[in-house]
């Protein structure tokens, strides 16, 4: 079941990804003890889904006050349930999925963290969450196994939000880890988070003036995302990355 919802997300099917997560991963904090093991991770990774899908709609729209509501919405499931001291204790002792395939589940709802106050703070221009970006990932960083999927990525993050708080970004890194995230994908995250990496990659490698790498970044996005996405929607996945200062500063000021 979880992997047919987050096959819904990745292919933009939003709406019923949402209503998924929501039935699957509805729970009343107080029994979250009494859950069993096999079936609390299953509402784990529920939960991420809909953390990461809620992100990801309040980057869709340009009215602030909305995109707000919608961080709102990831904030109580972050609070509620991510940080429940038993989700966090079991979330450490999870490192693969049912399959056998790397999930470091501590490591990812860290990542997802992150993310939450990286467009707060894109939000907000408010600098105290740009503090808090850098400790989610650093926080990431130190909970993954090293030679992981989820550790290059989490790196890889750590140096965007460290370049977006006015410090330098090490490329070296930065490219390093993009490359590991790349040659892990089939075990971990799959042609999506590779496609997601690669953007990344592009946009960052552009703004650091390596062209030619930033050309890369943009093949494999492109042959990445082509795998689960039309031409059309990865098209415009590109064109919103492009674009994304220009939306940041108009949901700023219809905040």
């Amino acid at each position: 079941m979880i992997e047919s919802i987050e096959r819904l997300r990745i292919t933009g099917k939003t709406k019923e990804a949402l209503e998924g997560v929501i039935r699957e991963g509805q729970v009343d904090p107080l029994q979250i003890p009494n859950i069993p093991d096999e079936i609390l991770a299953n509402k784990m990774r529920a939960w991420r889904i809909w953390v990461v899908t809620l992100l990801s709609e309040s980057q869709k729209t340009l009215d602030g006050e909305k995109s707000s509501q919608i961080l709102y919405e990831a904030e109580k499931v972050i609070g509620r349930l991510y940080h429940h001291e038993v989700v966090k204790e079991k979330a450490l002792e999870i490192k693969t999925d049912p399959s056998g395939n790397e999930y470091q589940m501590a490591a990812e709802m860290l990542r997802d963290e992150g993310k939450y106050y990286l467009y707060l703070a894109r939000l907000t221009s408010n600098p105290l969450h740009l503090d808090q970006v850098i400790s989610a990932f650093d926080a990431a960083i130190g909970v993954s196994e090293k030679g992981t999927s989820t550790n290059a990525l989490a790196t890889m993050e750590r140096e965007i939000a460290k370049r977006e708080n006015g410090e330098k970004m090490d490329f070296f890194n930065f490219k390093r880890s993009y490359f590991q995230v790349l040659t892990l994908s089939d075990g971990a995250g799959g042609d999506d988070r590779a496609a997601a990496a690669s953007l990344m990659y592009a946009r960052e490698s552009f703004l650091a003036r390596q062209f030619s790498e930033s050309r890369v970044g943009f093949e494999n996005f492109l042959n990445y995302s082509s795998k689960y996405r039309s031409k059309k929607q990865a098209g415009l996945q590109v064109l919103k990355e492009v674009t994304r200062p220009i939306a940041d500063r108009i949901r700023r000021i219809t905040l």
